[in-house]
């Protein structure tokens, strides 16, 4: 049964061939009209696919009665896709993958995002050979499209959690609960008194910032639990000075007694603020340094170049519940193309299963949070 939406899909194998496209890409997502992520522009993408290595990009335009509705880039690789129970990596498995970076993709108001992916993904079907298409972050109240669901699985459900900036940081600080409030300013107290004071935050946006910027992630980085299990390392200094270019860099260090104690790496976009990869040095970990730094970075947000929402990122963390305003319940979409592709789904939905069977028998007893803390003290 034909979509509602034509879709034209190209496959772009360099970066000259990518800026061919670049011109109309970054007209379409300039129109006030048209809702895109961070990790759907162009200057991201061009920095995410590795063309020098063999990826590609599929670049897929919808169509709606001969007008531009959307438009999907997807990155095509041979990708080693592990298994997971919780934190444990069980297995690899080489598939061939194409990937949506996030969710987000560039799409008119008022247009179905999902319906437009469902018919996307149609589309790439027929153009490449594949084991799986991936798509993260997606909105799980956006899933009533049949066409999508029916061939796929939904992966790690998480509420995601968002603030809206809409006051100002003290009316916002009130607005949390007594505790809570009492709870941060404890935990501020304790650091200072720990680290004789010297405590503070520093804002790095600038290309200029980048060298010093990845190397402070990088410290905490490799002395975070991230670092011990080797998950989720800073992105290339390149990436760092490409994305301050338009100024969309906007990371925060956290300082203890002058050497980095915690880290956000942070991008403003379209006036949303994205908190990706925080990591603290496990040394503080008492004095909880990422609630820490978390609150001292919402001062500074709030009080220069305010973002109209601060987007703390997929999955779900106790602080991000105290310090949200509302929630999202999202997960990641799995379409498998091939059989190999069906067995591998197959596989991590088996996974999901026992590891969600496991937590709700032994999570009333603390062995899950155990296991957790001597997985990361290893």
């Amino acid at each position: 049964m034909a979509g509602k939406y034509t879709v034209e899909v190209s496959i772009i194998k360099s970066t000259d061939e990518l800026g061919s496209v670049v011109k109309a890409w970054r007209d379409f997502i300039s129109d006030a009209s048209v809702s895109c992520g961070f990790w759907c522009d162009p200057v991201v993408i061009e920095e995410l696919v590795n063309f020098r290595s063999g990826e590609r990009l599929l670049f897929a335009e919808a169509r709606c009665g001969g007008r531009l509705a959307a438009i999907v880039p997807f990155k095509v690789s041979a990708y080693d896709v592990p298994l997971f129970l919780g934190l444990w990596r069980i297995g690899v498995v080489k598939a061939r993958v194409v990937k949506l970076p996030d969710y987000g993709f560039a799409v008119v108001g008022g247009e179905n995002r999902m319906a437009v992916l469902s018919d996307v993904i149609d589309a790439v079907q027929q153009k490449e050979e594949c084991d799986l298409v991936i798509v993260p972050n997606c909105v799980v109240d956006d899933m009533g499209v049949e066409g999508v669901m029916r061939r796929g699985i939904l992966r790690n459900v998480q509420a995601t959690f968002m603030l809206d900036a809409a006051t100002g940081f003290d009316e916002y600080f009130q607005k949390l609960s007594a505790n809570t409030r009492q709870v941060l300013r404890r935990k501020i107290r304790k650091m200072k008194q720990e680290c004789g004071d010297r405590l503070d935050v520093k804002c790095f946006h600038t290309k200029e910032d980048a060298v010093k910027l990845h190397g402070y992630l990088s410290d905490v980085w490799k002395k975070s639990w991230h670092g011990k299990l080797g998950r989720r390392a800073p992105p290339p200094e390149a990436f760092l000075r490409k994305i301050a270019e338009p100024g969309w860099l906007r990371s925060y260090i956290l300082f203890a007694d002058g050497e980095p104690a915690a880290s956000v790496l942070g991008f403003q976009y379209k006036g949303v603020f994205l908190d990706e990869a925080p990591a603290y040095d496990r040394k503080w970990e008492k004095y909880s340094p990422g609630s820490v730094l978390f609150f001292m970075m919402l001062e500074d947000l709030f009080g220069h170049d305010k973002p109209e929402v601060v987007d703390f990122g997929f999955g779900y963390n106790q602080y991000k519940k105290t310090l949200g305003t509302r929630q999202e319940i999202r997960g990641e979409m799995w379409i498998p193309v091939s059989r190999k592709g069906r067995r591998l789904a197959l596989a991590a939905k088996t996974c999901d299963i026992v590891f969600g069977l496991g937590k709700t028998l032994l999570g009333g007893t603390g062995l899950v949070q155990k296991i957790k803390a001597r997985m990361k003290d290893r």
